[in-house]
C-alpha cells in the first residue's frame, strides 16, 4: 500500500513508477508512447550497465587489495 503523504522523489526512490497520461493527437499518440517505452528501456539498461561496472571494479579493487597485503608480508 502506497503512503498518500511520500514526495515524488521519495516514490522514485523507492522504485515506484508514476505515469501521468496525456492526451496528444490520436495520430501520434502511437508514436510517442513508443518513443517513451524505447527511453525508459535505454536508461533501464544504461543503469544496469554502470552497475554492472561498479561491481566488476569493486571487485578488483577487493583482489587487488588482498594481493598487495600478501606481497607486503613476504
Amino acid at each position: 500500500m502506497i503512503q498518500k503523504d511520500l514526495t515524488l522523489t521519495k516514490l522514485m526512490k523507492k522504485g515506484i513508477l508514476i505515469i501521468k497520461s496525456t492526451r496528444l493527437s490520436v495520430k501520434n499518440d502511437g508514436k510517442f508512447i513508443m518513443y517513451q517505452n524505447i527511453n525508459i528501456l535505454l536508461v533501464h539498461k544504461r543503469k544496469q550497465q554502470i552497475n554492472q561496472r561498479y561491481k566488476k571494479k569493486n571487485y578488483i579493487d577487493k583482489k587487488n587489495f588482498t594481493e598487495s597485503i600478501v606481497i607486503n608480508q613476504n
